[in-house]
């Protein structure tokens, strides 16, 4: 249960990011997102809160702003891809929204 990677340096602009889950459990027990947040936010604050309310796509109100994108969960034997703009300079923290998983699953893409 990780990422085989966990940071990126890229150039400012469109980036484009493939999750491909490789284990073989139920959908139901392990799959596997990748969710990008604005700098400065906290992934402990958005992986709770994605477990509250049953998926990171029900996030609402100034939480959901921090949101750059993310991907479909993918479940065992599963590719998901998304593209997504990174614009400005910054660090950018990522990780899996699927419950439990955010405390192992994140990284950081820094945007030079």
């Amino acid at each position: 249960m990780q990422y085989d990677k966990n940071e990126f340096t890229v150039p400012a602009g469109e980036i484009t990011v493939t999750i491909k889950n490789v284990g073989t459990l139920p959908a139901e027990a392990m799959s596997h997102d990748v969710v990008i947040l604005k700098p400065g936010s906290e992934v402990k604050d958005f992986g709770m809160k994605a477990v509250e309310l049953g998926g990171i796509e029900n996030i609402d109100g100034e939480m959901k702003d921090a949101i750059i994108g993310y991907t479909e969960m993918a479940g065992p034997g599963e590719e998901k891809t998304s593209t997504f703009n990174l614009t400005e300079p910054g660090v950018y923290p990522f990780f899996c929204s699927f419950p439990g998983h955010f405390g192992v699953m994140q990284g950081t893409i820094t945007v030079e």
